[in-house]
Formats: C-alpha cells, sequence, structure tokens
C-alpha cells in the first residue's frame, strides 16, 4: 500500500508549514490603506495608488531561534523602488536586490512593505529568498529541502483547496486559487495531470437537499516527462 500524506496544510503566509525556497509564493495579496492595488496578470503591482503612501504585502520567514541564518535576500526587476521589512534590518540594497536580516522574535509574519517605485518600469518578478538557500533558488530548486524530508516517502498527496456550500452563500466558485493557478504550481512542480474531476458532490440525494457543499477538484497527478 503507498504511503499517502493526509490533509496538507494550504499554501499560506501565516500557516505552519513553508514548502517554498521563495517566500513570495506563500505571500498574501498586495494591499493599500482605501484603496485597490492595481495589478498585472501575474499579481505584481503596477503602482502605488493615488492617496496611497505605500503597498505591502505578507510574507512568511522562519522564527528567528530555529533557522540555519536570519539573512534573507529580496531580489526583483524593474525601475528604482524603495523597501521596508517590518522586524528587520536592511543590511545592504542594490539594483534588483535587497539583503536583510529579520529580528522579530514575536512572529514569523513580515510585512514587506513598497514606500516607492518606477511609474514606467514597476517592480515585478519578487523573489524572497533565505541566503543559505539563495545557490539552490538559483539552480532551479523550487521546495524547501526540509519540506522535501518530510513528504519524500509519499507516493499520494491528500488535501483540499476549498469547498462549496450554497445553501449558506457559499457558491462554487468561490476560492483561495483558480484552477489555472493550480494547474501553475502542477507545472512549477514538474507534474501533470492524469485524471481531474470538479464540483464532486458529497452528499447522495435526498442529503444533497439539505447540504450543497462540493469538493472544488480531484486531481490525480504524474510527474511530467522529461
Amino acid at each position: 500500500m503507498a504511503d499517502v500524506g493526509m490533509n496538507l496544510a494550504p499554501v499560506l503566509y501565516y500557516g505552519a508549514q513553508f514548502p517554498f525556497l521563495d517566500r513570495m509564493k506563500m505571500a498574501s495579496g498586495w494591499s493599500a490603506s482605501g484603496a485597490t492595488v492595481p495589478l498585472d496578470d501575474s499579481g505584481n503591482p503596477l503602482a502605488i495608488p493615488t492617496g496611497a503612501s505605500l503597498i505591502s504585502t505578507i510574507i512568511p520567514l522562519d522564527p528567528v531561534s530555529a533557522a540555519p541564518t536570519d539573512v534573507y535576500e529580496l531580489t526583483y526587476s524593474g525601475g528604482a523602488a524603495t523597501f521596508q521589512i517590518v522586524g528587520a534590518n536592511i543590511l545592504s540594497t542594490a539594483p534588483g536586490k535587497v539583503v536583510f536580516q529579520y529580528t522579530s522574535t514575536t512572529t514569523t509574519m513580515a510585512s514587506l512593505i513598497v514606500r516607492s517605485m518606477s511609474a514606467t518600469d514597476p517592480i515585478h518578478d519578487l523573489h524572497v529568498v533565505r541566503q543559505d538557500e539563495v545557490a539552490a533558488f538559483n539552480q532551479g530548486e523550487l521546495f524547501n529541502s526540509e519540506f522535501l524530508d518530510q513528504v519524500s516517502h509519499w507516493q499520494t498527496l491528500r488535501f483540499m483547496d476549498w469547498v462549496g456550500n450554497a445553501p449558506h452563500g457559499v457558491v462554487l466558485p468561490y476560492n483561495y486559487q483558480s484552477s489555472g493557478q493550480w494547474g501553475g504550481y502542477f507545472r512549477d512542480a514538474a507534474l501533470s495531470i492524469a485524471r481531474f474531476d470538479t464540483a464532486i458532490p458529497l452528499y447522495p440525494f435526498p442529503f444533497s437537499l439539505l447540504f450543497g457543499r462540493k469538493l472544488h477538484f480531484i486531481a490525480e497527478l504524474k510527474p511530467s516527462p522529461q
């Protein structure tokens, strides 16, 4: 019988597991006080909204007491920008790169703040990687090695992204990630879809009349051809 990993946590900035080397893959959305941040198709901010002095997102960082190093490298493309990381000391800055040391002992969620950026060449392609993992990331490694150590023996992974419950006002599609985003994650992990079923009822008739809960999808994945 294959080893099964059950109920994996979703990818969240406030989660307890950090599967990716690039912490931006687990960041919250961009926000600004009293305004909506305009985004490109990849989710990069296009500007600081009129009337706002900054935009921010939240990134997960390792506990200061647990990590091999508390130094991280923020890299980005685009024009000049001014960054602040709450709970961190900026060690150096250069075009396209900020090195900082995380010092907060009270939280693993750090606010990444952008106070200014180019109007003609806004920041994009942002990455935040722990400094001791930068070499692996630059060589194309996607996952945190400590996470892989925990899951490498599993042949089947079971997790749930989201559900819909129409009688309670939560109707499909209601989700954290779109099917297109999930497809992108699968491709990043060198996986292809062998089977994909959507909107699968959990309750048989007549109970389905009382409970509208449905699974969004069940996907069977296989390694992509090399």
